[in-house]
């Protein structure tokens, strides 16, 4: 449940494979509004993050990779979130930076089994 703190960002690390750096934001909360503005804050401290070049200062092997916001949910999003997602995604690129959205590896707990 670490969206819940809005203020720190997750995780960060460098995907071997592509080289990219991912920003995580680990999210296990159900869907309800609450989330989504809980998200939004989460979200806004990863630009901040960005903007600012802490990113560099904190982590200096990011420097010249691509900066990946990776939120990774255990719930399936609703449509309310998905429409957030389509409008923060615009957001994000604006930062020079691309969101994935996953789940943890086994499929969300509320799809049917």
């Amino acid at each position: 449940m670490i969206v819940k703190t809005s203020s720190t960002i997750d995780a960060v690390g460098i995907v071997r494979l592509s080289g990219a750096t991912h920003l995580n934001i680990i999210d296990a909360l159900p869907w309800d509004d609450r989330h989504l503005q809980l998200l939004q804050e989460k979200l806004n401290t990863y630009l901040g993050f960005i903007e600012t070049r802490e990113i560099y200062r904190s982590y200096p092997d990011a420097i010249g990779r691509e900066l990946v916001i990776d939120i990774i949910m255990r719930f399936r999003p609703n449509p309310k979130a998905e429409l957030f997602f389509e409008q923060a995604r615009v957001v994000v690129e604006s930062y020079g930076a691309v969101m994935l959205l996953r789940h943890a590896g086994t499929g969300y707990v509320d799809d049917p089994a």
